[in-house]
């Protein structure tokens, strides 16, 4: 699609009426064609990578409830392995197993390949001005790195610190019966409320340095795009470079970086 975009922006420079009218058809049904091919490959890519991690997370957790029901019972006497905390990583380990493995899974793939193709065919519209926005990729892909240990970071937190709200509120609903014949709810309501301000007080900090980073890697892609279309212009007023090309460069800068 980034190809035809650039290809299309072409138009604006010819002179000839017909001609502009006969290309724009063209491109107009091309764009028509690619994306409904698309949308028929995205379906396909959905559809297989979620039932794939849905199969594995049932498998994960079969087999980790298994593993769960052969421990001894002094396993469960441990504060770590109470009730509530055991169904909490029996549902959260393996949902961010199936999160990893299914559909991001094929979405990294897709971007990869993506890449690789953008890569090569700029250096095939464009060499000097990809080298420019290859400059800068390193900046993208620390930025990259970095959003995802905070963001690795912050997600084991939170799942510790919740670990304790959930087992509270599992042992209280759990042994409702019990806890209304005694009348405790309060009593389990304060622990829960506790619960909950431990976690928001582990996780809050982090919050800051994930949305600086995320707006860091935010920010890189304009960049590249930025970088890319200033010397693009150079390129056109001192040595005569193609507009077509130019803007196909930025396109699939836009698109693939």
């Amino acid at each position: 699609m980034a190809w035809l975009v650039g290809e299309a922006a072409g138009i604006f420079v010819l002179r000839e009426r017909a001609e502009v009218l006969q290309r724009a058809d063209l491109f107009a049904g091309m764009c028509v064609l690619v994306g409904a091919v698309a949308a028929l490959a995205m379906f396909l890519q959905n559809a297989t990578f979620t039932h794939s991690g849905l199969r594995l997370t049932n498998r994960l957790r079969h087999q980790y409830f298994s593993a769960i029901l052969r421990q001894e019972v002094g396993f469960f006497d441990k504060a770590s392995n109470r009730v509530g905390a055991v169904c909490a990583r029996l549902s959260g380990d393996a949902a961010e197993v199936q999160a990893a493995t299914g559909l991001r899974l094929g979405l990294v793939l897709q971007g990869v390949s993506s890449m690789l193709i953008g890569v090569v065919m700029a250096f095939c519209y464009g060499w000097k001005l990809t080298l420019v926005g290859l400059a800068i990729l390193p900046l993208m892909f620390a930025s990259i790195f970095l959003e995802r240990l905070v963001s690795q970071s912050a997600q084991r937190l939170e799942r510790a610190a919740m670990e304790d709200a959930t087992a509270v509120a599992t042992e209280a609903i759990v042994s409702i019966r019990t806890v209304q014949s005694l009348g405790v709810e309060r009593v389990f309501l304060q622990r829960f409320s506790e619960a909950l301000g431990r976690a928001q007080a582990a996780v809050a900090p982090g919050m800051w340095w994930r949305g600086l980073v995320l707006g860091l890697d935010l920010y890189v892609p304009f960049m590249i795009f930025c970088s890319v279309m200033v010397y693009g212009a150079i390129l056109v007023a001192r040595e005569g470079f193609a507009y077509n090309n130019v803007m196909l460069s930025v396109f699939l800068h836009l698109k693939y970086f």
